[in-house]
């Protein structure tokens, strides 16, 4: 229930952003579009790593699926969660209100609990993962 209740959060932020954003300002902004551009662009390549067989938007792996640790993952253990912070802050940047940066923190705070919570599920069905988790940052490379 806590899985889909952060995956439900997630996606109202992320549509809240969407709204406030100005995507006049993010496109006429050189850096906003690249930044924007590239977790477009991680975002495809996450998901393509994973696949069908082992993507879902929630928490919980699928049981069948596989633990990834090649292309996007062998850099971040969630590179979705990282597009989504990078597209969310070019959203926030765009529009700069006090109402876009309390969202724009919420969906921050949603997506690492959720990170946790995916974490919690992937150690237990594949042991290797917490050696990954080890030498492999969260969301930000190199940082955190």
């Amino acid at each position: 229930m806590k899985g889909k209740f952060l995956l439900y959060a997630e996606l109202a932020l992320i549509i809240t952003l969407f709204y406030f954003g100005n995507f006049g300002t993010i496109f006429s902004n050189p850096s906003l579009a690249i930044i924007f551009i590239a977790g477009i662009f991680l975002a495809l390549w996450a998901f393509y790593n994973l696949g069908l067989d082992t993507y879902t938007p929630f928490p919980e792996p699928k049981k069948e699926g596989k633990h990834v640790q090649n292309g996007a993952y062998k850099y971040i253990r969630h590179p979705m969660y990282t597009a989504i912070t990078a597209i969310g802050l070019t959203l926030l940047l765009s529009s700069a209100t006090f109402l876009s940066a309390v969202i724009y923190l919420l969906l921050l705070y949603v997506l690492d609990t959720k990170a946790s919570l995916e974490e919690e599920y992937l150690v237990k069905i594949h042991p290797a993962y917490k050696t990954y988790s080890q030498k492999t940052k969260k969301i930000i490379p190199f940082v955190y």
